[in-house]
């Protein structure tokens, strides 16, 4: 039970970032980031690196905050709610255009 109670944290958490990005503009860096350097990147980034990839000081803190607590797991959902093939959770991101 707990592990189910983290898991949709993680997803809650993961849609947020995914609504920011979508809002901001930010997807398209988030997801050219990934697809350069693979969601390892995270692992081993800073708030810093993450601004000098092209992210916003506070998308680059919440992101980093999140993988330090859920692993690269939450990347992937972040990941899957974009291309909006998210499993297990009923969420879309509608895009303003």
């Amino acid at each position: 039970m707990a592990q189910s109670k983290f898991e949709q944290e993680m997803y809650d958490e993961a849609y947020k970032v995914a609504s920011y990005l979508r809002q901001t503009g930010q997807d398209s860096v988030f997801l050219r980031l990934v697809k350069e350097k693979g969601s390892r990147f995270f692992l081993n980034a800073t708030a810093l690196s993450l601004t000098l990839a092209g992210m916003s000081m506070k998308l680059a803190l919440r992101l980093t905050t999140l993988v330090l607590r859920y692993g690269l797991r939450v990347v992937t959902a972040i990941l899957d709610i974009l291309d909006g093939k998210a499993k297990g959770i009923k969420v879309t991101i509608e895009t303003n255009k």
